[in-house]
């Protein structure tokens, strides 16, 4: 039994590196880009939640996309105070990068 044990162990450690190996030279591109769409989601939600609890902010349509850490807000607010007011809300929270801020002001929104 002993001897199996060997041959196998024998045949089985250096496949194991070998595949290992391999792995490690695989390009990183799908993990960056899958790493990035986690990110950027995560940053999405974030935003939104800052937004709506900001109690000082009142936004009818609200609108966020993320695209490596650039956000664009899009949507309807009551004044231009409200504009600025989510653009720095939405700079503040981690992982943003820039704000690219497309809301527009309606009266008696």
């Amino acid at each position: 039994m002993q001897q199996g044990t060997r041959t196998w162990a024998a045949r089985f450690v250096p496949g194991l590196a070998l595949v290992a190996m391999l792995a490690g030279c695989g390009s990183t591109g799908p993990r960056q880009v899958t790493a990035r769409y986690i990110d950027d989601s995560v940053i999405k939600i974030n935003v939104r939640a800052a937004i709506v609890n900001d109690a000082s902010l009142a936004v009818r349509q609200l609108g966020i996309e993320t695209y490596n850490g650039v956000v664009e807000l899009s949507g309807v607010v009551d004044s231009q105070q409200a504009v600025a007011r989510a653009g720095k809300v939405a700079r503040s929270v981690d992982g943003v990068r820039s704000v690219s801020n497309s809301l527009r002001v309606e009266a008696g929104s």
